[in-house]
């Protein structure tokens, strides 16, 4: 009786082809590891140093360079800005670059902060809400907000009276659009008994500024001129607008007949 046949012996060349296969799945398998993790720890981030405000930097602060002018009025530049490394993507384009402390000492010495700063905000390159000194006085009106003093225009104080004549403060803020309203009497033409008629003036006035019972408010020279007129011959009022509306609007005076008319007097 013949013997049963004996499985045939693989090949050793082929075991250890295999062999080299799974070594070469493990080391594929710890590259895609090392890969996710380092993407999701930040390793693959590109950051840039750039300069960030250290401190609140509030309108007419003087930055020096020299800790021998640290006063009410002015800051060193070391204790207002900061550098700072962030993501490349997250820097404004105009973000100013961090170089040293030398370099922002030069650039910034003797400059007029005249739009705030808010801790943590980006200094660009460059930045509108810097001045440099020389151009506006230290501590001037026209160092809070220059981009609202186009040329040609000038700062003018409007009192505000309460009721009775008394003072009030007023009721408008920086930042508001106002209608300025007024009475005047004796005109030639009008119909009125004693020529008094009311009226729509200027319109559309930047409120710049409030100090104590005063508007200052952005006007043309011209307008002054006409808001002066005003205020010496007649009696006016101010309406504040919401802060979409910047139209011209028309409006009829208003005399006798018309509060007869529409009123029922």
């Amino acid at each position: 009786m013949a013997a049963p046949a004996r499985p045939p012996r693989p090949r050793s060349g082929g075991g250890r082809t295999l062999m080299l296969l799974g070594v070469l799945l493990a080391l594929a398998a710890g590259t895609i590891v090392i890969y996710i993790v380092s993407q999701a720890t930040g390793g693959g981030t590109q950051k840039t140093t750039v300069v960030v405000a250290k401190i609140d930097l509030p309108a007419n602060t003087v930055l020096s360079s020299s800790p021998s002018q640290k006063d009410a009025t002015h800051t060193l530049i070391s204790d207002a800005f900061v550098s700072e490394d962030v993501p490349v993507d997250v820097a404004p384009i105009d973000a100013y670059k961090w170089i040293s402390q030398a370099d922002l000492d030069s650039k910034l010495n003797n400059y007029v902060v005249t739009g705030q700063f808010l801790k943590g905000e980006f200094l660009r390159n460059p930045d509108r809400r810097l001045t440099q000194l020389g151009t506006g006085g230290a501590g001037s009106l026209t160092n809070i907000n220059p981009p609202q003093l186009p040329d040609g225009s000038v700062l003018f104080a409007v009192d505000v009276h309460g009721v009775g004549g008394g003072a009030a403060k007023p009721l408008a803020v920086p930042g508001d659009y106002v209608d300025f309203i007024f009475i005047e009497c004796q005109l030639p033409n009008s119909k009125d008994p004693n020529g008094c008629e009311s009226q729509t003036t200027l319109q559309n006035i930047y409120v710049y500024a409030v100090a104590d019972t005063e508007l200052i408010v952005v006007l043309t020279h011209q307008q002054a001129v006409a808001m002066l007129y005003l205020e010496n011959t007649g009696v006016g009022k101010f309406v504040i607008r919401k802060p979409s509306d910047h139209g011209t609007i028309t409006t009829l005076e208003v005399d006798r007949a018309y509060i007869v008319k529409n009123f029922g007097y």
